[in-house]
């Protein structure tokens, strides 16, 4: 699934268009309107969008909800303020406890010989917990993700570049590791 929350309308109305294999001319002539509005809407850093009237109109050609959902992302609040993971140690911490509950859930779907109703309550309870996890996880990663440029952000720090130490050079270059002497 795309991060339509990190999406431009650009780039989510692209993927709407590439998802109906529909093309340009196509998408305009079942809307009614000239081609040329459909290509604005796909040039790239011009903030030229579909109106609302026009959403579900757009939607229904075609044949799919990804822009009503990227629209959804875009005002969606959030439940929670989750805090920006500091460290890659952060992320794989939260990854491994949406994997501990995913495991419950395992579990307890083992462990019961028939899903009964109150085995069922069970495990949908379950579930919110690893849906739980998994959106602190992502939620951390969010203020990273939304950089669209590398150097206007500070990644997370990896083993390599943590401050104070230093990193060992090969004498060989990277292409030259693989050849033998």
């Amino acid at each position: 699934m795309a991060d339509l929350k990190n999406m431009t309308g650009t780039e989510a109305f692209q993927l709407a268009k590439d998802e109906s294999a529909l093309t340009t001319d196509e998408i305009a002539e079942r809307l009614n309107v000239s081609p040329s509005v459909i290509k604005r809407y796909l040039k790239s850093g011009d903030s030229y969008l579909p109106g609302l009237e026009m959403l579900p109109r757009l939607c229904a050609v075609l044949g799919n909800t990804i822009l009503l959902q990227w629209l959804e992302a875009q005002v969606e609040s959030e439940e929670e303020s989750v805090p920006p993971a500091q460290s890659r140690a952060e992320v794989l911490t939260s990854v491994a406890r949406a994997s501990v509950a995913l495991g419950d859930v395992q579990r307890i779907i083992v462990e019961s010989k028939v899903i009964a109703p109150h085995h069922a309550r069970g495990i949908r309870s379950a579930l919110n917990d690893v849906i739980t996890e998994c959106r602190i996880a992502k939620e951390s990663l969010q203020p990273l993700a939304a950089h669209r440029d590398m150097t206007r952000c500070v990644p997370l720090f990896s083993l390599k570049n943590l401050p104070g130490k230093e990193e060992k050079r090969s004498p060989r270059s990277w292409w030259k590791f693989w050849k033998k002497d």
